[in-house]
């Protein structure tokens, strides 16, 4: 008499993963572990854990790399105390609090996703390129309401106490992506945690850049509320004012997010092609724009996104500031800012019913 059954296969060890420390960190070899969606910071490096996953059980090894099996592990160099703040750690005084989620959740899968290059920036050196710009002249920006971006809120004003970590997201367009996150003790929030924290998707170009943020204020309070916008931060040349916009073409990306909580993107992060062109108009001077989306997807679902609106013909009239004179009947709005002696650059901001967020795109 013949019995059967079933073989149940055997689940696979999780495999462990390395993580390089940040330079400068001075972590002691040994084992520890961090609860997923929770940080634990050693010698100057705080290491957090992703939200949702498995406990990350972490071995760090004399030559500063760090190795987790488990859950997903990122690390990060504890900011530097600030000038004028009284010596304090220029991190959160509540180490124990996790960052918000980053916007996009599987860089390589994004990469993949959208036909990205690698970008190997450093969390040190994405800080510096976008701190150069308070070094490069007279710059202006502009936000669709009281918030800012968090990588120009918390490098460019010393005074700003932020703990906050940036990561290489891909190359897209030649145009280098990253994301930050951060947490502001600027008033507490509930149980003495950081009153507000902050995410963004910055793109940054050579005399710009460009993003999308969302920011919860008074985080986990009765008086909770979140802000979300598109971002530009340019620097003005001469010249930006007074001469025309050059003919030509202009290719990059685009990243956004839900413009309201009754948004179907609301929380959600999208990126996607931009396509500028501009010819000559017909009085002396004038030139038209316009401005084309393509090939939008939520970077974390993999899904195609249509707009309501994905594209804008536009009238300038003698001025690369483009802001107060773009002329059209244009549903939803655009706004363009184009850069460079010969308008190597244009970046801007975009909303629609359902979407809100920054682009870019250089000269080709």
């Amino acid at each position: 008499r013949l019995t059967v059954a079933r073989v149940q296969a055997a689940t696979p060890a999780p495999q462990p993963t390395s993580v390089t420390l940040p330079q400068g960190h001075s972590v002691e070899s040994g084992s520890f572990s961090v609860a997923a969606g929770r940080s634990v910071e050693r010698g100057g490096v705080r290491f957090s854990c992703a939200a949702g996953g498995a406990t990350c059980a972490v071995t760090v090894n004399a030559s500063g790399v760090a190795r987790v099996t488990g859950g997903r592990l990122t690390v990060a160099r504890i900011q530097a105390a600030q000038p004028g703040n009284g010596g304090q750690d220029g991190g959160m005084e509540e180490a124990d609090w996790p960052f918000p989620d980053w916007p996009i959740a599987d860089v390589a899968a994004a990469r993949s996703l959208m036909g990205g290059e690698a970008l190997s920036w450093s969390q040190e050196e994405i800080f510096n390129r976008i701190k150069a710009f308070r070094g490069r002249g007279p710059i202006f920006s502009f936000t669709d309401n009281a918030g800012d971006v968090l990588a120009h809120r918390c490098t460019d004003h010393e005074s700003v106490r932020c703990d906050t970590e940036f990561q290489s997201v891909m190359t897209y367009r030649d145009i280098p992506i990253v994301q930050a996150r951060a947490l502001y003790p600027i008033a507490s929030g509930v149980d003495g945690r950081p009153g507000e924290e902050e995410i963004a998707i910055v793109g940054i170009l050579n005399y710009g850049y460009f993003g999308v943020w969302r920011r919860i204020v008074g985080v986990g309070g009765d008086s909770e509320r979140e802000y979300i916008g598109g971002k530009t931060y340019l620097v003005s040349q001469p010249g930006d004012f007074d001469t025309a916009i050059s003919t030509g073409r202009w290719q990059g990306v685009l990243a956004g997010t839900g413009s309201s909580a009754t948004s179907r993107l609301y929380r959600q992060f999208i990126m996607g092609d931009v396509d500028v062109t501009v010819t000559l108009g017909g009085e002396e001077g004038h030139r038209n724009v316009n401005v084309e989306f393509r090939n939008i997807r939520n970077i974390n679902t993999g899904e195609r996104v249509i707009l309501s609106h994905m594209r804008w013909n536009l009238l300038s009239r003698s001025s690369k500031y483009a802001t107060a004179i773009l002329l059209a009947t244009r549903p939803g709005d655009v706004d363009l800012y184009f850069r460079g002696p010969n308008d190597e650059e244009v970046i801007g901001v975009f909303y629609t019913d359902e979407a809100v967020g920054g682009f870019g795109a250089k000269k080709q």
